[in-house]
């Protein structure tokens, strides 16, 4: 018997059912955005004080986009930021603020995000839809704008390029690569029906909450199990399998044809030097600075380095 169907089998799963955790435990996480007045008719906002930021909701068939707008002053330049999968906008506050001092910041989330309006039981999630969904946005646009995209996000834009009707001044590809990493952990999640991820929650979330690397994962059960449901690891499941195989090919990066830099780690396992050095290279003219790993890039320095190289 293997170990997928020894969890299958196993007494405890059979017997124990998924119960809510009080929610007392934490209280629920909650971002507001303070509204500008110059929001765009066609889109649904959240209303909030302030006046340099909003967030609103493009529609793509099956989801809503969130997306946040930071502008600091009328008239600057634009630019629109693609973070990593499952990036939360606190991981990239000190990279937000300094870049948008002197420019008009969008921080566009993909559909695998908390923030992700869902309306549908089924979504897809693969790299495709991904860049449909971006490529969408981007081609509303009348005005010239800047790219940015890391980890996953660079993979996104890598895939909408030729879908771009209008393409950016320049694009910043941050740690980009050219084949996913996935935490071993999560390589298990497409192994394991949902009917068996329902009955294994309670179990994992004990083993998950003490591990330090695993919070991410144990708080995605934390929050379901609060609500009695598993919508969200579900989804995280079927996130993980559309996304686990992807794979560039070089001839997708050589069809870009702007102004480009590459922001890469030195030393980060997920995110290796030498994918970064052959996207650059397949990138006519791309300019190149290292970092010594991911987390250091999304500090102020990488904001930094980025408008150094625009200016």
């Amino acid at each position: 018997m293997n170990f997928i169907q020894q969890i299958q089998e196993s007494s405890f799963f059979q017997r124990n059912q998924i119960c809510p955790i009080s929610s007392t435990l934490a209280a629920p996480l909650t971002l507001s955005y303070p509204a500008s007045g110059n929001t765009l008719s066609q889109y649904y906002r959240e209303p909030s004080k302030g006046l340099d930021r909003y967030t609103f909701f493009f529609q793509n068939g099956e989801v809503g986009n969130r997306v946040v707008r930071f502008q600091k002053s009328p008239g600057v330049e634009e630019v629109v930021f693609v973070p990593d999968w499952r990036a939360k906008i606190q991981e990239w506050t000190p990279f937000i603020e300094q870049l948008s001092e002197n420019q008009s910041v969008e921080y566009f989330e993909s559909r695998e995000k908390s923030g992700t309006q869902y309306k549908a039981d089924e979504i897809s999630f693969d790299i495709e839809t991904l860049a449909d969904d971006l490529a969408n946005y981007l081609n509303q646009k009348e005005e010239d704008y800047h790219l940015v995209g890391a980890s996953l996000g660079a993979t996104t834009i890598i895939k909408a390029w030729k879908k771009l009707s209008r393409k950016p001044k320049s694009l910043t590809l941050i740690c980009p690569f050219l084949q996913l990493k996935m935490p071993a952990y999560l390589q298990l999640l497409p192994l394991l029906g949902s009917g068996i991820i329902n009955k294994a929650a309670p179990f994992a979330y004990r083993l998950l909450k003490n591990s330090a690397h695993l919070q991410s994962l144990s708080k995605v059960l934390r929050k379901d199990l609060e609500n009695g449901r598993t919508e969200k690891l579900l989804r995280l499941k079927a996130s993980v399998e559309a996304l686990i195989n992807i794979n560039l090919d070089i001839s997708e990066i050589e069809s870009i044809d702007c102004p480009s830099f590459i922001l890469y780690a030195l030393n980060d396992n997920k995110h290796l030097a030498e994918e970064a050095e052959a996207i650059q290279s397949a990138i006519s003219g791309a300019k190149s600075l290292a970092f010594e790993d991911f987390n250091k890039v999304r500090e102020q320095e990488g904001a930094l380095a980025i408008e150094a190289w625009m200016n």
